[in-house]
């Protein structure tokens, strides 16, 4: 009886007993399909999960292995859909197999006992865990011929089934594109992020105190996180693209001006002085009526006791600008070389007429709104003031710097501010006057030149 119940269980089910070849013939087969269905599910959630933007810019800007493993996984990633189906069809078939040969070994239940538990710890929560986690570039590069050779095997069936998905819902494989806002958010999260992202890299980051230290301590090139500068100088990028000269500009009314009758005495000197401007326009009639623009360095020739009119020197014409040109479009004009310092009107075409032709404007039909230079731009690049030596306000008085060097300038006297101006341009008509007498007579400016070169010095 014992050995009637033993052929039947060798009849029913494979044992080393009855046929140890083929029973361990068996045990591999299920151990092969657990593996192929592990790995496939593995490679599936590996895949899929991986970002093509990132792949793109370990292509560019990546070490030289992640160079290498990016350009590896690229053409994978490029044909989602493929990979898809195949990946999928692949597990499927390992999956709706092992049932089959686990019945061969143990009854129907307990296969299905066996294959649920092993499929789902095994074949896929270990192994979704493990291709994607910190080593999924790594082991994404080293499978990928295995992947294509999966969707070598699984072409037959997969590429039509690919091919229609890419036609009915798109080829699902572009590259991500961040909005403004997005891209703002994203550096923001860069900056306070402790860690960067897996793809790009693990280091270990901190924040040092300054951009300096961080330099002086880590590659820039490897280095992870953002100061505070770095993050403000993005912003203002991205936001300066929307922004018009209108919203930058200085109101026209806050302007300091000169007006073209103007003589350039020495009480006109200490305010130009004073102002701070290295760039001033001069009106003609009415301040609407804009003809030039006063360079101060070239102030440093004219004597002030000669009373020089400044109508007499030469202007350098502005650029005019509408209020709704672009702030880079307007910094790509300056970057031309057509100045630092821009007219902001409505009416264009109509105040650049009256510069050219040299007349004045009408103010019926054009009004001046306000002003720009480059200095507006790069406050609003940078996302703060620039403070310069002539923008510091007294915290005793609460007056500008410019006021209170105005005021001390009168206070030690406008005759002491004239010899100063004098002297400097003394000093540099003579060298003017030199460089001519070398021009002409090189004997007998050679004569001359060392009382030339050796000026008296002049008590202030």
């Amino acid at each position: 009886m014992d050995a009637t119940a033993e052929a039947v269980d060798c009849a029913r089910f494979l044992h080393p007993s009855c046929d140890p070849y083929a029973f361990w013939a068996c045990i591999a087969t299920i151990v092969g399909m657990l593996v192929v269905s592990a790995t496939m599910a593995g490679m599936l959630m590996g895949y899929m999960s991986i970002d093509k933007l990132n792949i793109l810019i370990l292509t560019m800007e990546g070490s030289e292995t992640e160079k290498a493993q990016a350009e590896r996984i690229l053409p994978v990633i490029s044909r989602s859909h493929m990979v898809l189906v195949s990946l999928l069809l692949m597990n499927a078939g390992a999956l709706e197999a092992l049932p089959i040969w686990l019945n061969r070994v143990v009854p129907e239940t307990t296969a299905i006992l066996i294959s649920v538990t092993f499929v789902l710890l095994f074949g896929e929560i270990l192994p979704s865990a493990i291709f994607t986690g910190k080593n999924q570039l790594l082991i994404a590069a080293t499978l990928a011929p295995l992947c294509q050779l999966v969707m070598l095997l699984m072409s037959p069936i997969a590429w039509p089934i690919a091919r229609t998905l890419d036609h009915l819902i798109g080829e699902g494989n572009d590259v991500t594109r961040y909005k403004r806002k997005e891209l703002k958010a994203l550096i923001r999260l860069q900056q306070s992020l402790p860690e960067a992202l897996p793809l790009l890299g693990s280091l270990p980051t901190h924040h040092p105190a300054s951009p300096v230290e961080s330099t002086a301590s880590v590659s820039p090139g490897t280095r992870t996180e953002l100061h505070k500068e770095e993050v403000a100088i993005i912003h203002g990028a991205l936001d300066m693209s929307t922004k018009t000269v209108e919203d930058i500009a200085t109101p026209f009314e806050d302007v300091f001006m000169l007006d073209w009758e103007a003589q350039l005495d020495s009480e006109l000197m200490v305010d130009i002085l004073a102002c701070g401007y290295s760039r001033i326009p001069v009106f003609r009639g009415h301040r609407g009526n804009v003809v030039g623009l006063l360079l101060v360095k070239r102030l440093i020739v004219i004597d002030s006791d000669a009373r020089k009119p400044i109508k007499n020197l030469t202007l350098r014409k502005p650029l005019v600008v509408s209020p709704d040109l672009g702030c880079y479009a307007l910094l790509n004009q300056f970057q031309r070389g057509r100045g630092h310092f821009a007219l902001v009107t409505a009416q264009t075409a109509y105040v650049e007429s009256c510069l050219r032709a040299n007349v004045d404007v009408d103010p019926a039909r054009a009004s001046i709104t306000g002003i720009v230079t480059i200095e507006n731009i790069l406050e609003e690049l940078l996302q703060e003031e620039i403070q310069d030596e002539t923008d510091v306000v007294d915290s005793c008085t609460g007056q500008g710097n410019s006021e209170l060097r105005r005021a001390r300038l009168r206070e030690a006297g406008m005759i002491r501010a004239a010899k100063v101006f004098k002297a400097l341009a003394n000093r540099v008509r003579r060298r003017l006057r030199l460089r001519t007498q070398v021009r002409r007579t090189p004997s007998q400016a050679s004569s001359e030149a060392t009382p030339l070169l050796t000026p008296k010095t002049t008590s202030l």
